[in-house]
């Protein structure tokens, strides 16, 4: 789905998918922008990416209700409405920008 939603925007590249958690964390190292799945709240995965690599964005989809949020360390947490695959390039590039904290 990431993949296909984000075809076609050059400036963007899914770096791979991994199918569990220590996957995940030992991958995470050569992303700037991480996409979990998420129902509400922050997944325990996402605490551990922020911990582990503190200029990480993550960024928790609820596809059902095609709504998510964006977390970057710090006290800044972003509400993301209407999270569609057309809207999911916005929210990579969100993720990546210098927002002070």
């Amino acid at each position: 789905m990431v993949g296909e939603a984000l075809a076609g925007r050059p400036d963007l590249t899914v770096v791979g998918e991994t199918s569990g958690e220590v996957d995940l964390l030992l991958s995470a190292e050569r992303a700037d922008v991480v996409i979990l799945g998420a129902g509400s709240g922050l997944p325990c995965a996402a605490e551990r990416l922020l911990d582990e690599y503190p200029r990480l964005g993550v960024i928790a989809i609820d596809v059902e209700a095609a709504r998510g949020r964006l977390y970057r360390l710090g006290p800044h947490v972003t509400q993301l409405d209407r999270v569609t695959p057309a809207e999911l390039a916005t929210a990579i590039r969100l993720a990546t920008a210098d927002i002070p904290i």
